[in-house]
This record gives C-alpha cells, structure tokens and sequence, in this order.
C-alpha cells in the first residue's frame, strides 16, 4: 500500500475533514472515491465524497462520518492506494514511489549515489541524492538523461548538474 495522503483536522462540524494530498492529482483523487486506511494489520477501503481542492489540500467526506466528534477521531491518519489503483503514468512521468531507491548514476557509469526524497515545492521538483557526497538536484531534462526503472537508474549528465546541483557542506 501507498500513501496518498494525511488527514490533518476537522473542518466544520458535519464531518468534513481537510488532508494533505501527497500528489498533484487531485482531479484523480475527486474521482476515485475510495481509498484505504490502516486497521490492525490490514487495510480497510473507504468511500468517500470530495468536496473542494484547494491545493496541496482536500476537503472531503468519508461515508459514515456525520459529526466533528467522528471526524476527531481521524485526525492524522493517512489514506492509502494500492499499486493496482494507480493509472499507469503518462510518458516521461514517474510515481515518486517508483523513483526513491533508484541509483543516480553519471553518463560513465559511475554510481553517484541514491535519490532518497523528491521534494516538491516550486517549478521543479528536487531530487535529494545520498552518497559520498550528499546533494540535491531539480529534475530537469537537461540534468536527467533517462530515467530507467527496470535497471533501477536514473543516468544524468554531470556537466549539467555540476552547474545545478546544491552539495553537502
């Protein structure tokens, strides 16, 4: 299972909760109306309406939940898909699920280290690399040859990165 998203608090006093998406797919989370959250050792789905987006957040109502006391009781759970309910990505993009762990590797082969988080914040998202020398990147097409996910590669140019990238001190 994946997380999708965080539910951070009420809002209101019918039961709506405000959450956190994890993506930029919001059409896609207003469409599904389901999701999973975590019981026990297991996943139980959920169906839910949403309301309104208003980016990076949600309003929504799970099927049940009726009052703010219920909607308490949620505050901070994540919602989860599983890899059967994503849409296969369009060509060229890649679920950020798919890319943590993948080596970075430059146009000689040489391994430069393994992308552990994508930071999502502005233009471009930021890929953070952890090796010899930790660093950060954004994802640009000029940095990032190609993205190889049965290799478990992501090939850059270096010049390129040499002249973006931000090094740990």
């Amino acid at each position: 299972m994946i997380e999708i998203a965080k539910v951070l608090k009420p809002h209101g006093i019918g039961g709506e909760l405000k959450a956190q998406l994890f993506s930029n797919n919001f059409d896609e989370f207003c469409d599904r109306g389901f999701a999973y959250v975590k019981e026990g050792n297991g996943y139980r789905r959920i169906s839910y309406t949403a309301l309104r987006v208003s980016p990076p957040y949600v309003y929504f109502r799970i099927d049940g939940i009726d009052t703010r006391n219920d909607a308490e009781t949620l505050h901070g759970i994540f919602l989860y898909l599983d890899r059967s309910d994503f849409k296969a990505p369009d060509e060229g993009e890649y679920y950020v699920h798919d890319l943590i762990g993948l080596d970075v590797v430059g146009e000689g082969g040489r391994k430069l280290g393994v992308l552990k988080d994508v930071l999502q914040h502005g233009a471009a998202d930021v890929y953070v690399v952890a090796g010899d020398a930790g660093f950060m990147f954004p994802a640009l097409r000029r940095v990032i040859g190609k993205v190889d996910l049965e290799r478990g590669v992501i090939l850059v140019n270096e010049a390129a990165l040499r002249e973006v990238a931000v090094y740990d001190v």
